[in-house]
């Protein structure tokens, strides 16, 4: 039988607490009986294997029996700048972000967006969800909606994706010693040349994906991949 993972930061003694989702995703949906075994994450980067020894009608009671450190987190911390997609594409960016080893999500709005629709509490679930399937050990972050021209970028590097762009290649950036990375995609339409400028005003690189316009979901995962394996963190 497969061993699943659960994300829990409730803690007693030798044993984690599911309760909530995690405890309907356990009991509920996957029927799991005492005596299974499943994977605890509870945030530190810490895989803990356990032992379930109690459950109640809200939660689960797993007992450790060992630890291992995860080495499925990259040394390499990338936000994802992701401006609304059009219908429920970001729901797809999301996860190929986190298979990528993105640590934040910032889903932007911009003069150019026409999406309306922001479900955080879903994102959340996808998040979630991604994160289990990948075997990721730390739940990324993500964060409400923010404008463009409110954001402040406190990473190493900050890569904007800029269609206008005709001299700098991203494959030309060096990225080997950057502790953090931001990945700065815009919508549909782009971004006006007003918020182009403030973007590079902020201190972002302004790079080209190439001689063809990428759809807004493709940018956003054709970035992450290529921020990430050029700083290391993509063992291929």
């Amino acid at each position: 039988m497969e061993i699943r993972r659960f994300f829990t930061a409730n803690r007693v003694g030798d044993t984690f607490i599911l309760d909530g989702e995690e405890f309907e995703h356990a009991v509920k949906v996957l029927r799991y009986k005492k005596g299974y075994i499943l994977i605890v994450c509870d945030g530190s980067g810490d895989e803990y294997t356990c032992v379930i020894e109690d459950i109640t009608k809200t939660e689960v009671v797993a007992k450790i029996q060992s630890v291992d450190k995860s080495t499925s987190e990259s040394e390499v911390a990338i936000t994802l700048y992701q401006c609304l997609p059009k219908g429920d594409k970001l729901d797809l960016i999301v996860q190929k972000a986190i298979e990528l080893g993105v640590s934040r999500i910032v889903p932007l709005t911009s003069q150019n967006v026409s999406e309306t629709k922001f479900n955080y509490a879903r994102l959340c679930r996808v998040v979630r969800e991604a994160s289990k399937q990948c075997g990721r050990a730390i739940l990324p972050t993500l964060t409400q909606l923010v404008d463009i021209e409110d954001v402040v970028f406190d990473e190493d590097v900050i890569l904007f994706a800029n269609e206008r762009e005709t001299i700098t290649s991203l494959s030309s950036v060096k990225l080997p010693t950057a502790k953090s990375i931001a990945v700065v995609v815009g919508s549909e339409g782009g971004f006006t040349e007003e918020e182009c400028q403030s973007i590079i005003d902020r201190g972002a690189i302004s790079v080209s994906l190439g001689r063809r316009i990428l759809r807004s979901e493709t940018a956003g995962i054709v970035m992450t991949a290529l921020a990430t394996y050029l700083s290391g963190g993509l063992d291929i």
